[in-house]
């Protein structure tokens, strides 16, 4: 559908109308709406058609949204001489805006605040949605703050539901979720989303424990395996959440891809092992398996000594292969790119450690995420992908 107008301020013969419909909500149609050298464009869902044309006062609204932001007018009643349109502001394919579920720290970079900033740097707008709001991370000596409770997750999300911006979001990611009637919540949170917008992506990163214990409620599990793993598009567990799902160890190559078959079982496109200790000694071993797509596989160098461990990696895995595979359309280019800027902030929290001897205190090891800005940008592929398939 294509609607001119030559005078904005009134609707009369020297304005042009190529259809008198507008339809609306099931099939994929595009329109353009012209004035001087001005020219939005949009795909928008249609399913049924009114008679209807486009009101100037229509099309200064339209004026007024986000170039991101598709304006639909679905009808035109006239009303004392009035012209009355209502226009509904739907997602883009271009636009890049993240529902972000997960944990909060002031001090430090994990969950929420690990993922925000790269992907901010990557052309994302962020709104993050905090599952606990700790004052650090639960590898120091302590910590406080809140665990958030379903229904305080129910009263946010109702927020965004009336305010109609649900249909705003190309992407779900959630972290660490302590609590499972708030991870069934997001479940429903979800389904209401993919209402609004059913070319979601939704990035599940199911944070349960690493290296052989889980550090989250045991009633998280079901959860996790019975309801949120068959909803998500994209999987990005560690190699001892994967055992925790399958319910099977995972200690051999045969073992890995027979648990990507399970997930694959399931519905999921696309499953990404962030960390393995298959590897050699002193390697790490990150799989990915894409339905009717590449199996591929890629050698991590460990960085530090041996007792050095970094507390948010798998947050920002996540998050980077959120951008990179929504970037590229390519998971090789994605994988090998998201693995690659781990290790280039690895390196630099590493570099930055202090020149001293003795055991490495935890506000050492927080991740170095705003001085590798660069990094993060313009990530350098040194660790190139292999194809088993």
């Amino acid at each position: 559908m294509k609607v001119k107008y030559s005078n904005p301020r009134s609707l009369n013969q020297s304005s042009s109308i190529s259809t008198n419909c507008c339809c609306f909500l099931n099939a994929r149609c595009s329109f353009d709406i012209h004035h001087d050298t001005r020219s939005f464009k949009s795909a928008a869902a249609c399913v049924h058609v009114v008679p209807a044309f486009m009101a100037p006062d229509a099309y200064s609204t339209a004026n007024r949204f986000h170039q991101r932001t598709c304006c639909i007018a679905i009808g035109v009643q006239l009303q004392n001489r009035k012209q009355y349109c209502n226009i509904i502001n739907m997602t883009t394919p271009d636009a890049k805006r993240v529902l972000s579920i997960q944990s909060h720290v002031v001090h430090g970079y994990v969950g929420n605040k690990v993922a925000t900033y790269p992907l901010q740097l990557l052309g994302f707008d962020v709104d993050p949605l905090n599952s606990v709001q700790f004052s650090n991370h639960t590898g120091y000596k302590c910590f406080k703050g809140p665990v958030s409770t379903e229904k305080e997750l129910a009263n946010i999300f109702e927020g965004l539901q009336e305010n109609e911006l649900l249909s705003h979001y190309s992407h779900l990611l959630t972290g660490y979720i302590g609590n499972p009637l708030f991870l069934r919540q997001v479940g429903d949170i979800l389904k209401q989303i993919r209402k609004a917008n059913p070319n979601l992506i939704y990035v599940c990163d199911p944070v349960m424990g690493d290296n052989g214990s889980m550090y989250v409620p045991k009633e998280l599990l079901p959860v996790y395996r019975d309801e949120i793993i068959p909803l998500a598009d994209i999987l990005t567990p560690n190699q001892y959440e994967v055992e925790l799902l399958t319910g099977k160890e995972v200690r051999s190559e045969a073992a890995v891809w027979e648990a990507m078959d399970w997930f694959h079982q399931r519905k999921i496109k696309t499953v990404v092992i962030s960390s393995s200790d298959l590897g050699q000694p002193g390697v790490l071993r990150a799989f990915l398996s894409q339905v009717n797509g590449p199996r591929l596989a890629i050698d991590i160098p460990k960085q530090g000594n041996k007792d050095l461990f970094f507390t948010g990696t798998g947050d920002l895995f996540a998050s980077l292969f959120l951008a990179h595979s929504h970037d590229s359309g390519d998971v090789t280019d994605a994988f090998e790119k998201t693995i690659a800027t781990l290790q280039a902030v690895i390196k630099r929290t590493v570099q930055l450690l202090p020149p001293r001897s003795g055991p490495v205190q935890a506000w050492e090891r927080e991740l170095k995420l705003v001085q590798s800005k660069s990094e993060i940008e313009k990530p350098q592929v040194l660790l190139k992908a292999q194809r088993l398939n």
